[in-house]
């Protein structure tokens, strides 16, 4: 009897850590950075992001080859001054979203391969914190101008 009831409990919870493992529950919408002028070495890139689980996620790192270093930066007032600091991770609340924009978070793209065009497409891969990795395709835009849709 105790082994039936063993067996039982092992069937109730195998699909739900099944399904634990094949999500991080965090997708990303409207990726985007702006175009820059061929003399400019570093550009950004705004997403948001957007936590479908109970738990605060976070994003630790971003890899690809569109520049030599890639970074999570935060834009903000510090002491009375406009600054601009390298983060560990950016945390995404609960059952929520989180939008890296000019102003405030954001992926920071530093020497870049070669300058960013209107309307062209490059991939970046989006690490979280549980280490799971998602491919996130990034539209250039005019500077000042978000992605259609």
């Amino acid at each position: 009897m105790r082994i039936l009831i063993f067996l039982m409990g092992l069937l109730i919870l195998a699909p739900a850590a099944g399904h634990a493992e094949e999500t991080t529950g965090v997708t990303a919408a409207r990726a985007y950075a702006y175009a820059t002028a061929p003399n400019i070495k570093n550009g950004a890139v705004f997403v948001t992001l957007i936590n479908e689980t109970d738990q605060e996620r976070a994003l630790s790192s971003v890899k690809g080859d569109v520049a030599e270093r890639i970074e999570l930066h935060d834009m903000g007032m510090h002491d009375g001054v406009m600054q601009m600091r390298k983060m560990d991770a950016i945390a995404i609340p609960a059952n929520s979203s989180i939008s890296l924009e000019p102003t405030g978070y954001h992926v920071m793209l530093m020497g870049l391969s070669e300058p960013l065009k209107v309307d062209e497409h490059f991939s970046l891969t989006f690490t979280f914190d549980d280490g799971h990795e998602a491919v996130v395709d990034v539209v250039v835009t005019k500077p000042g101008q978000q992605p259609n849709g």
